[in-house]
């Protein structure tokens, strides 16, 4: 008996092969035109440049490959993973090609941050083309992980986000160090991010333990930059906010605050904690110094309890060194759960602002009161 198989089925059972076996789906691609269409379709859907090597091997396939055209690429990728190691005319000669990504992770280091100085030997082989710098103008993703800076070489990764490049995003985690994103917070406006529902920024509350592995694990990590921030201790005070010095959680509050006042479209905002040791008493004088300036006087018009703003979750992460790709499932399990909360801080009487362990992501049950979830 013949039996014949559509090829919608035969697409499925190929793919899920795939899924099961990279080494497999390098096999099926063999079998016939199809196949090879389908599984690369599989392949490059999500790619991950984790270092210069892959970098390079990567952009020969996208400019000189003649297995498939480029615009199968421009088409096909939607999640792309940049590591800080790789060289910054790479990073643009790959974003040029993969324009049509929507999950996009690119965690500079501040040293990889710009060019060589006009003139030097490494500036002459290091020129970004003008002609690709174009060709990033219809870069549109949706879902953003990365360090911003404002002498970054792409004019993408700057903070200015009045770009277009930042028009569609809805999901955007900032990486920065705390004392560089409260520096650029307020230019995060509903003007400038018409899209934005979700923001997630992170907070080093105490130093970093000093040891030789955590110069190796924030490589891992594609730039997690680890500093002594309680050497930070009082910094200058944010302009017609207070006269005195402020301390570096009322900088990061006034800072959230400033989101949250100017972004009220924003559902969910998310603020990590790493290296706390009395997580509890940190989200609580932030949670309450938050709503203090996001509100004000308003409060007593408030639908909530007052003395905590609901759209914002405070995360304490176990794991100082674990950061999150855009396209994740941790990072998606960590949105699920932020909406949980949001919820119940909203509308289901919570008498305090949640904070949640990361350890506790997986929880169906997000509710409860003030302290660990």
């Amino acid at each position: 008996m013949d039996i014949r198989f559509s090829n919608d089925l035969l697409r499925h059972i190929f793919v899920f092969s795939a899924r099961t076996d990279k080494r497999t789906a390098v096999k099926l691609a063999l079998v016939s035109r199809s196949a090879q269409l389908w599984i690369y379709d599989y392949l490059y859907e999500e790619v991950n440049v984790h270092n210069q090597r892959v970098a390079v091997s990567f952009l020969w396939t996208l400019e000189r490959s003649r297995r498939l055209p480029q615009a199968f690429y421009a088409n096909t990728v939607k999640s792309l993973v940049i590591s800080p190691d790789v060289r910054v005319p790479h990073v643009l000669a790959i974003l040029s090609v993969c324009v049509s990504v929507k999950w996009l992770t690119y965690w500079p280091l501040a040293e990889r941050m710009s060019l060589p100085a006009p003139g030097s030997p490494a500036m002459v082989h290091g020129r970004l083309d003008s002609s690709r710098l174009l060709r990033l103008s219809v870069l549109r993703p949706r879902h953003l992980s990365a360090n911003l800076h404002e002498h970054h070489s792409i004019p993408l990764f700057q903070p200015v986000f009045n770009s277009p490049f930042f028009q569609e995003v809805t999901h955007l985690s900032i990486n920065n160090l705390w004392e560089q994103w409260t520096t650029f917070a307020f230019k995060m406006t509903a003007f400038d991010l018409p899209n934005l529902t979700h923001a997630k920024f992170d907070f080093i509350v105490g130093p970093a333990p000093p040891s030789q592995n955590a110069h190796q694990r924030r490589s891992e990590l594609f730039g997690i930059s680890i500093s002594n921030s309680a050497s930070a201790g009082l910094l200058p005070p944010v302009e017609g906010k207070h006269p005195r010095l402020m301390s570096k959680v009322e900088i990061v509050a006034d800072s959230v605050s400033t989101v949250l006042y100017h972004h009220f479209n924003l559902q969910v905002c998310v603020l990590v904690l790493r290296f706390d040791n009395d997580p509890i008493s940190t989200s609580s004088t932030i949670s309450r110094l938050v709503s203090d300036w996001t509100y004000g006087a308003e409060e007593d018009e408030l639908s909530f309890k007052p003395g905590f703003e609901p759209r914002l979750v405070l995360f304490w992460e176990k794991e100082p060194f674990r950061a999150n790709y855009a396209h994740s499932l941790k990072e998606k399990k960590l949105w699920r759960a932020s909406e949980a909360v949001v919820k119940a801080q909203t509308s289901l009487g919570v008498l305090d602002h949640i904070l949640i362990d990361s350890n506790d992501l997986d929880n169906p049950n997000l509710t409860g009161g003030s302290g660990r979830l």
